[in-house]
């Protein structure tokens, strides 16, 4: 929402000024570093050592009609474009390779097709399916930042095997 439109202006403005305010480019990719359950769980959706940017949609039906999801991107397409964004002011620097992108989302609660809330968002639904279907559903290697990177779902199947693994984990608040 609205810091990530900040970030991307201090990121502009740093390309041509040559630093960003307040060295908060460490801090803010520092706070993009999952904790290590979240990193060990996307790390099992790779199975593999690749560098990856987990993202976590909420583009299910009840976060689209949601008081605190008024401020979030509701569109697939768009939050794809910002991640472009992203990659690529971070590739020129070189301080970030990412291979993977891990999308993260309640697809069960995406493909909810009843209710007044799905007709009032409907249009944001279907366009959503079909680009996370494009994007992680199509066996391809994608561009994103001006590199070759794989993007797959790593949802509820998963994270349901990975807290039935690690029973401890579910406890935690």
């Amino acid at each position: 929402g609205e810091l990530w439109k900040q970030y991307i202006m201090m990121a502009r403005r740093a390309r041509h000024e040559g630093s960003f305010p307040f060295h908060a480019q460490e801090f803010v990719l520092q706070a993009l570093i999952p904790k290590k359950k979240w990193r060990d769980l996307s790390m099992s959706c790779v199975a593999s050592s690749q560098n990856y940017l987990g993202i976590h949609v909420r583009m299910e039906l009840d976060m689209l009609g949601h008081a605190c999801g008024k401020t979030m991107e509701h569109n697939a397409t768009r939050l794809f474009h910002h991640v472009n964004q992203f990659l690529s002011l971070h590739n020129d620097n070189h301080n970030i390779s990412i291979d993977a992108i891990s999308i993260a989302t309640s697809r069960k609660d995406m493909e909810i097709n009843a209710g007044h809330s799905y007709h009032q968002f409907k249009a944001f639904i279907d366009e959503n399916l079909n680009t996370l279907n494009h994007y992680t559903r199509s066996n391809e290697i994608h561009i994103c930042g001006g590199r070759q990177v794989s993007i797959f779902e790593c949802g509820e199947v998963l994270v349901h095997r990975y807290l039935k693994q690690h029973p401890e984990e579910n406890a935690i608040k």
